[in-house]
């Protein structure tokens, strides 16, 4: 079996987190069948997306836009550029109807393929954060994607 590489680890990991397990896998990190979170989206409507559980709570739709603008972030960094951080404007947005949900998810699905190929192209010793930003990227998808899998599970009254 050949090494893999850096990347290649980073892009399962962060693949995993969104997709699920990928096609041939052995086993996983951390997504059991069904959990990742495009999956996890897909089942939920606009409503649910945009329920507050409690006071101070974000919402799914909130999480997921503040996934998409984390990742927007880094692909920027891996271009060379960097964009104007607005990391609590990141979280301003709670709500969504159902035409702003499909968009939502779809600009989550860009930003993560987009993602993977600027990942797949860059040359991660360019810069001095960029390994960490690819390994953030990962972490930080594997958190929201927990905390949004909890407030799924009481939005949807699903048991595990």
């Amino acid at each position: 079996m050949a090494a893999r590489t850096f990347k290649q680890d980073v892009a399962a990991i962060f693949g995993e987190a969104f997709s699920g397990l990928a096609a041939g896998a052995d086993g996983t990190w951390f997504v059991q069948a069904g959990e990742a979170f495009f999956e996890t989206l897909d089942r939920l409507d606009a409503s649910q997306a945009s329920l507050a559980v409690a006071p101070g709570v974000n919402t799914i739709a909130a999480h997921v836009i503040h996934t998409a603008y984390y990742i927007e972030l880094a692909i920027a960094v891996f271009n060379g550029n960097e964009l104007p951080g607005d990391w609590p404007g990141s979280w301003k947005k709670q709500t969504v109807t159902e035409g702003e949900w499909a968009e939502v998810k779809a600009t989550l699905h860009e930003r993560v393929s987009s993602f993977l190929q600027t990942l797949d192209a860059v040359d991660l010793a360019a810069g001095p954060y960029l390994q960490a930003d690819a390994i953030a990227n990962a972490a930080h998808a594997a958190y929201h994607l927990g905390a949004v899998r909890q407030l799924y599970l009481i939005v949807t009254s699903d048991k595990p």
